[in-house]
C-alpha cells in the first residue's frame, strides 16, 4: 500500500485498527506513512508511549477530560 500511495503522489496514514500493535505502527512509519490513525484516546496514549508522535484520532473528543487525558500523555511519551 506505501509503494501505490508514494507512486500516486500521496500520503499514507494507516489506521491502526487491523492490527493495534505499536511495533507494526513504527514499521508503517518507517516504511513511509506520514503517521497513522487511532479511533480512541486510549489507542493514541498507547501508541504515544511507543514513540510515536504523529497520530490523528478519528473519534470524537465527546469531553474536555479526554483532550486534557490526551494532552497530558502527549506531554509524558
Amino acid at each position: 500500500m506505501q509503494a501505490l500511495a508514494r507512486e500516486a503522489g500521496k500520503d499514507l496514514r494507516p489506521h491502526i485498527k487491523t492490527h493495534k500493535c505499536s511495533m507494526l505502527a513504527h514499521k508503517q512509519v518507517e516504511s513511509g506513512a506520514v503517521g497513522v490513525c487511532v479511533t480512541k484516546v486510549s489507542e493514541a496514549e498507547a501508541l504515544v508511549k511507543a514513540g510515536l508522535d504523529n497520530i490523528l484520532i478519528t473519534g470524537a473528543l465527546a469531553t474536555p477530560r479526554k483532550v486534557e487525558r490526551l494532552m497530558r500523555s502527549y506531554h509524558q511519551g
